[in-house]
Protein backbone atom coordinates (compact mmCIF):
# COMPACT_ATOMS: atom_id res chain seq x y z
CA UNK A 1 0.00 0.00 0.00
CA UNK A 2 1.53 3.16 -0.63
CA UNK A 3 0.19 7.33 -0.67
CA UNK A 4 -0.49 6.91 -4.55
CA UNK A 5 -2.98 4.42 -3.71
CA UNK A 6 -4.76 5.59 -1.09
CA UNK A 7 -5.09 8.95 -3.14
CA UNK A 8 -6.61 7.24 -5.83
CA UNK A 9 -9.13 5.14 -3.58
CA UNK A 10 -10.10 8.40 -1.84
CA UNK A 11 -11.02 10.27 -4.81
CA UNK A 12 -12.69 7.33 -6.58
CA UNK A 13 -14.52 6.68 -3.55
CA UNK A 14 -15.53 10.10 -2.88
CA UNK A 15 -16.60 10.28 -6.87
CA UNK A 16 -18.16 7.10 -7.13
CA UNK A 17 -17.12 7.10 -10.43
CA UNK A 18 -13.86 6.02 -12.11
CA UNK A 19 -14.12 8.58 -14.96
CA UNK A 20 -14.87 12.19 -12.75
CA UNK A 21 -12.03 10.54 -10.29
CA UNK A 22 -9.45 10.45 -13.08
CA UNK A 23 -9.78 13.79 -14.66
CA UNK A 24 -9.78 15.62 -10.96
CA UNK A 25 -6.30 13.67 -10.39
CA UNK A 26 -5.70 14.59 -13.73
CA UNK A 27 -4.41 10.71 -15.07
CA UNK A 28 -5.82 8.61 -17.90
CA UNK A 29 -8.82 6.17 -16.26
CA UNK A 30 -6.43 2.44 -16.72
CA UNK A 31 -3.70 3.42 -14.77
CA UNK A 32 -6.07 4.61 -11.68
CA UNK A 33 -7.99 1.16 -12.57
CA UNK A 34 -5.06 -0.69 -12.10
CA UNK A 35 -3.60 1.21 -8.96
CA UNK A 36 -7.37 0.34 -7.09
CA UNK A 37 -6.83 -3.11 -8.27
CA UNK A 38 -3.63 -3.40 -6.97
CA UNK A 39 -4.69 -1.95 -3.80
CA UNK A 40 -7.30 -4.44 -3.24
CA UNK A 41 -5.41 -7.71 -4.10
CA UNK A 42 -2.57 -6.78 -1.34
CA UNK A 43 -5.07 -6.22 1.04
CA UNK A 44 -7.09 -9.33 -0.34
CA UNK A 45 -10.31 -7.61 0.17
CA UNK A 46 -12.89 -5.84 -2.22
CA UNK A 47 -13.27 -2.21 -1.54
CA UNK A 48 -15.44 -1.23 -4.78
CA UNK A 49 -18.43 -2.88 -6.22
CA UNK A 50 -18.21 -1.85 -9.97
CA UNK A 51 -21.05 -1.61 -12.29
CA UNK A 52 -21.21 0.47 -16.12
CA UNK A 53 -23.26 3.40 -14.52
CA UNK A 54 -21.46 3.62 -10.73
CA UNK A 55 -18.97 2.72 -8.26
CA UNK A 56 -20.22 1.53 -4.56
CA UNK A 57 -17.97 0.65 -1.67
CA UNK A 58 -17.96 -2.53 0.34
CA UNK A 59 -18.13 -2.81 4.03
CA UNK A 60 -14.08 -3.09 3.50
CA UNK A 61 -14.20 -0.06 1.04
CA UNK A 62 -15.77 2.29 3.50
CA UNK A 63 -13.37 1.42 6.19
CA UNK A 64 -10.73 2.11 4.70
CA UNK A 65 -12.08 5.50 3.54
CA UNK A 66 -12.39 6.74 7.06
CA UNK A 67 -8.58 5.60 7.51
CA UNK A 68 -7.24 6.48 4.58
CA UNK A 69 -8.94 10.17 4.87
CA UNK A 70 -7.20 10.58 8.50
CA UNK A 71 -3.63 9.54 7.14
CA UNK A 72 -3.89 11.65 3.78
CA UNK A 73 -5.17 14.68 6.27
CA UNK A 74 -2.33 13.47 9.18
CA UNK A 75 0.74 13.32 6.06
CA UNK A 76 -1.01 16.95 4.87
CA UNK A 77 -0.51 18.31 8.16
CA UNK A 78 2.85 16.83 8.24
CA UNK A 79 4.22 18.25 5.06
CA UNK A 80 2.82 21.77 6.36
CA UNK A 81 4.51 21.42 9.90
CA UNK A 82 8.22 20.70 8.64
CA UNK A 83 7.66 23.55 5.87
CA UNK A 84 6.69 25.72 8.27
CA UNK A 85 9.92 24.86 10.53
CA UNK A 86 11.96 25.27 7.91
CA UNK A 87 10.85 28.53 7.62
CA UNK A 88 11.19 29.27 11.42
CA UNK A 89 7.27 29.83 12.05
CA UNK A 90 7.10 26.99 14.43
CA UNK A 91 9.82 25.62 16.98
CA UNK A 92 10.80 26.88 20.98
CA UNK A 93 13.28 29.00 21.67
CA UNK A 94 14.86 29.94 25.09
CA UNK A 95 15.31 33.45 25.66
CA UNK A 96 17.08 35.09 28.54
CA UNK A 97 17.15 39.03 29.16
CA UNK A 98 19.14 40.85 31.70
CA UNK A 99 17.68 42.83 34.40
CA UNK A 100 18.10 46.21 32.54
CA UNK A 101 16.39 45.00 29.74
CA UNK A 102 13.60 43.78 31.10
CA UNK A 103 12.18 47.27 31.91
CA UNK A 104 11.89 48.55 28.11
CA UNK A 105 12.99 46.05 25.38
CA UNK A 106 11.60 42.72 27.06
CA UNK A 107 7.75 43.96 26.94
CA UNK A 108 8.06 45.45 23.01
CA UNK A 109 10.14 42.03 21.88
CA UNK A 110 7.62 39.92 23.56
CA UNK A 111 4.13 41.59 22.10
CA UNK A 112 6.13 41.58 18.84
CA UNK A 113 6.78 37.87 18.58
CA UNK A 114 3.48 37.20 20.00
CA UNK A 115 2.12 38.64 16.89
CA UNK A 116 4.63 37.98 14.70
CA UNK A 117 5.36 34.37 15.37
CA UNK A 118 2.51 32.58 17.45
CA UNK A 119 3.36 29.51 16.87
CA UNK A 120 6.71 29.90 18.25
CA UNK A 121 7.50 28.87 22.24
CA UNK A 122 9.15 30.99 24.13
CA UNK A 123 11.07 29.70 27.28
CA UNK A 124 11.18 33.47 28.90
CA UNK A 125 14.24 34.23 32.01
CA UNK A 126 15.32 37.05 33.59
CA UNK A 127 17.26 39.12 35.68
CA UNK A 128 20.56 36.70 35.06
CA UNK A 129 23.84 38.56 35.24
CA UNK A 130 26.25 38.65 32.38
CA UNK A 131 27.98 35.45 33.47
CA UNK A 132 25.03 33.32 34.39
CA UNK A 133 24.12 33.85 30.47
CA UNK A 134 27.44 33.09 29.13
CA UNK A 135 27.22 29.71 30.88
CA UNK A 136 23.91 29.03 30.17
CA UNK A 137 24.53 29.64 26.00
CA UNK A 138 27.58 27.47 26.37
CA UNK A 139 25.55 24.29 28.11
CA UNK A 140 22.56 24.82 25.74
CA UNK A 141 20.08 25.95 28.55
CA UNK A 142 19.30 29.02 26.67
CA UNK A 143 19.28 30.04 23.17
CA UNK A 144 19.76 33.55 22.83
CA UNK A 145 20.83 35.98 25.85
CA UNK A 146 19.92 40.14 25.49
CA UNK A 147 23.18 40.94 27.87
CA UNK A 148 25.04 43.74 29.20
CA UNK A 149 28.42 43.51 28.08
CA UNK A 150 31.85 45.64 29.83
CA UNK A 151 34.56 43.93 27.65
CA UNK A 152 34.00 41.67 24.31
CA UNK A 153 36.96 40.43 24.40
CA UNK A 154 36.73 38.39 27.79
CA UNK A 155 33.77 36.32 26.22
CA UNK A 156 33.92 32.66 24.95
CA UNK A 157 34.81 32.81 21.28
CA UNK A 158 31.94 30.06 20.58
CA UNK A 159 29.92 32.66 21.29
CA UNK A 160 28.59 35.42 18.31
CA UNK A 161 28.43 38.47 20.01
CA UNK A 162 25.72 41.63 18.58
CA UNK A 163 25.95 45.09 20.09
CA UNK A 164 22.25 46.39 19.65
CA UNK A 165 22.62 49.78 22.14
CA UNK A 166 24.13 52.05 24.39
CA UNK A 167 22.57 52.39 27.86
CA UNK A 168 23.53 55.57 29.71
CA UNK A 169 23.03 54.60 33.24
CA UNK A 170 22.07 57.08 36.13
CA UNK A 171 21.53 57.48 39.74
CA UNK A 172 18.34 56.73 41.58
CA UNK A 173 18.31 58.02 44.77
CA UNK A 174 15.62 59.19 47.12
CA UNK A 175 13.00 62.18 46.89
CA UNK A 176 14.24 63.73 49.75
CA UNK A 177 18.00 63.15 48.47
CA UNK A 178 19.81 67.06 49.02
CA UNK A 179 21.31 65.50 45.60
CA UNK A 180 17.60 65.17 44.38
CA UNK A 181 17.58 68.96 43.53
CA UNK A 182 20.18 68.92 40.80
CA UNK A 183 19.03 67.70 37.29
CA UNK A 184 22.27 65.92 36.46
CA UNK A 185 24.84 64.66 38.50
CA UNK A 186 29.18 63.19 37.96
CA UNK A 187 30.37 60.52 39.51
CA UNK A 188 32.16 62.81 41.19
CA UNK A 189 29.19 64.57 43.46
CA UNK A 190 28.72 60.56 44.88
CA UNK A 191 31.96 60.08 46.46
CA UNK A 192 30.84 60.35 49.63
CA UNK A 193 27.86 59.15 49.23
CA UNK A 194 26.91 55.09 50.31
CA UNK A 195 26.26 53.46 47.03
CA UNK A 196 23.79 50.24 46.64
CA UNK A 197 25.81 47.80 44.01
CA UNK A 198 25.37 44.58 42.54
CA UNK A 199 26.79 41.85 44.09
CA UNK A 200 30.79 41.56 43.85
CA UNK A 201 32.86 38.73 42.68
CA UNK A 202 33.67 39.66 39.06
CA UNK A 203 30.27 38.40 37.66
CA UNK A 204 28.27 41.78 37.80
CA UNK A 205 29.17 43.84 34.73
CA UNK A 206 27.30 46.56 36.63
CA UNK A 207 29.22 45.95 39.37
CA UNK A 208 32.62 46.24 37.76
CA UNK A 209 31.71 49.19 35.69
CA UNK A 210 30.55 51.76 38.46
CA UNK A 211 33.81 50.61 40.32
CA UNK A 212 35.81 51.39 37.03
CA UNK A 213 33.86 54.51 36.90
CA UNK A 214 34.47 55.64 40.81
CA UNK A 215 38.12 54.98 39.97
CA UNK A 216 37.86 57.44 37.11
CA UNK A 217 36.27 60.05 39.06
CA UNK A 218 38.82 59.68 41.68
CA UNK A 219 37.53 57.90 44.53
CA UNK A 220 36.67 54.47 46.11
CA UNK A 221 33.15 54.12 46.73
CA UNK A 222 31.62 53.42 49.31
CA UNK A 223 29.37 50.30 49.77
CA UNK A 224 25.90 50.59 51.42
CA UNK A 225 24.57 47.06 50.74
CA UNK A 226 25.46 44.86 47.77
CA UNK A 227 22.04 43.96 46.20
CA UNK A 228 21.25 41.24 43.46
CA UNK A 229 17.49 42.35 42.50
CA UNK A 230 17.68 46.19 40.55
CA UNK A 231 13.88 46.69 42.08
CA UNK A 232 15.15 45.90 45.44
CA UNK A 233 18.26 48.43 44.63
CA UNK A 234 15.43 51.14 43.90
CA UNK A 235 13.67 50.56 47.08
CA UNK A 236 15.69 50.86 48.90
CA UNK A 237 17.61 53.75 47.23
CA UNK A 238 13.72 55.38 47.52
CA UNK A 239 14.29 54.77 51.23
CA UNK A 240 17.18 56.67 51.73
CA UNK A 241 19.66 53.28 52.48
CA UNK A 242 22.06 54.70 49.80
CA UNK A 243 22.21 55.53 45.96
CA UNK A 244 21.90 53.06 43.33
CA UNK A 245 23.63 53.46 39.64
CA UNK A 246 21.42 51.47 37.43
CA UNK A 247 20.85 51.21 33.56
CA UNK A 248 18.90 54.32 32.58
CA UNK A 249 15.27 51.79 31.62
CA UNK A 250 14.49 52.07 35.31
CA UNK A 251 13.24 55.15 34.92
CA UNK A 252 10.31 52.69 34.13
CA UNK A 253 9.84 51.49 38.07
CA UNK A 254 7.69 53.86 39.00
CA UNK A 255 8.41 53.39 43.03
CA UNK A 256 7.39 55.79 45.31
CA UNK A 257 10.11 58.55 46.53
CA UNK A 258 12.66 57.74 43.95
CA UNK A 259 13.93 60.16 41.25
CA UNK A 260 16.27 59.52 38.75
CA UNK A 261 19.15 61.50 37.68
CA UNK A 262 21.10 61.24 34.55
CA UNK A 263 25.24 60.95 34.85
CA UNK A 264 27.00 63.36 32.45
CA UNK A 265 30.23 61.27 32.89
CA UNK A 266 31.56 60.41 29.04
CA UNK A 267 31.95 56.86 29.99
CA UNK A 268 28.53 56.16 32.22
CA UNK A 269 26.79 54.02 30.22
CA UNK A 270 26.81 50.13 29.56
CA UNK A 271 26.51 47.68 25.93
CA UNK A 272 23.87 45.98 25.63
CA UNK A 273 24.40 43.14 23.26
CA UNK A 274 22.51 40.23 21.79
CA UNK A 275 24.59 36.59 22.16
CA UNK A 276 24.27 33.07 20.58
CA UNK A 277 25.69 30.43 19.76
CA UNK A 278 27.92 30.45 17.08
CA UNK A 279 26.98 28.93 14.22
CA UNK A 280 23.26 28.41 15.16
CA UNK A 281 21.46 28.53 11.99
CA UNK A 282 18.59 26.94 13.28
CA UNK A 283 15.38 28.59 11.04
CA UNK A 284 13.60 29.64 14.21
CA UNK A 285 16.13 31.16 16.08
CA UNK A 286 16.83 33.78 12.87
CA UNK A 287 13.69 34.46 12.93
CA UNK A 288 13.12 35.73 16.39
CA UNK A 289 16.44 37.66 15.74
CA UNK A 290 14.54 39.56 12.99
CA UNK A 291 11.85 40.50 14.90
CA UNK A 292 14.10 41.54 18.27
CA UNK A 293 16.25 43.03 15.55
CA UNK A 294 13.13 44.97 13.84
CA UNK A 295 11.67 46.10 17.46
CA UNK A 296 15.36 47.90 18.12
CA UNK A 297 15.50 49.60 14.91
CA UNK A 298 11.61 50.97 15.38
CA UNK A 299 12.75 52.63 18.78
CA UNK A 300 15.82 53.88 17.33
CA UNK A 301 13.30 55.93 14.91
Amino acid sequence: MNLRQLTYFVRVAEERHFGRAARILNVTQPPLSQQIKALEEELGVTLLERTTRSVELTPAGERLLLRARDILAALNDAALEAQRAAEGLVGSVALSFVGSATYALLPQVVRALRSQLPDVHLALSSERLTAEQVEALLSERIDLAVLSVDDFETLSPQLSVEPIRTTPLVAALSQNHPLAQRETLSLIELAEEPLLLHPSGGRSVLHRKVRELCAQAGFRPKVAQEVSETVTAVSLAAGGVGVAILPESVRALSIAGTVYRSLRDADAHLVTALALRRGDQRPVLQRVLTVIRECLALERG
